[in-house]
């Protein structure tokens, strides 16, 4: 995330950010993602009685960009459908996954300074 983080805010403060880290890592509900046996990043989501909030993606940098991520957004999104439910994400402003996230279906519900809140409708298929 540094590479987002500084092109929000124009810098890398390490200590803030590792107790940032170490705050968000502790919140129950996080899965490993795994593959071919290998950890390679996580998944942290929540399912409330009106929507499924999805926290964090991440995935480690060497398996960025080769639609793993696609993937694992594409199964909560089946799940999201199957329970009818609508997905919602807060996402950086400089981070170029919000790109992804339309490709899925989600749009700008709104906007602050520094992310964007978006959301994903239940499929009719």
């Amino acid at each position: 995330m540094r590479p987002h983080i500084e092109a929000q805010h124009g810098s890398w403060d390490a200590d803030f950010q590792a107790a940032k880290f170490a705050d968000v890592s502790a919140i129950a509900g996080h899965q490993i993602i795994l593959l071919n046996g290998m950890d390679i990043g996580c998944l942290h989501t929540d399912e409330f009685s009106d929507h499924i909030r999805l926290y964090r993606i991440w995935l480690l940098p060497e398996y960025q960009n080769q639609g793993l991520g696609s993937q694992v957004l594409e199964s909560l999104i089946n799940r999201a459908d199957e329970l009818g439910l609508p997905l919602k994400l807060t996402v950086l402003r400089s981070n170029p996954a919000k790109q992804l996230y339309e490709r899925l279906g989600f749009s700008v519900k709104k906007e602050t300074d520094s992310h964007y809140e978006m959301r994903r409708e239940v499929s009719s298929d």
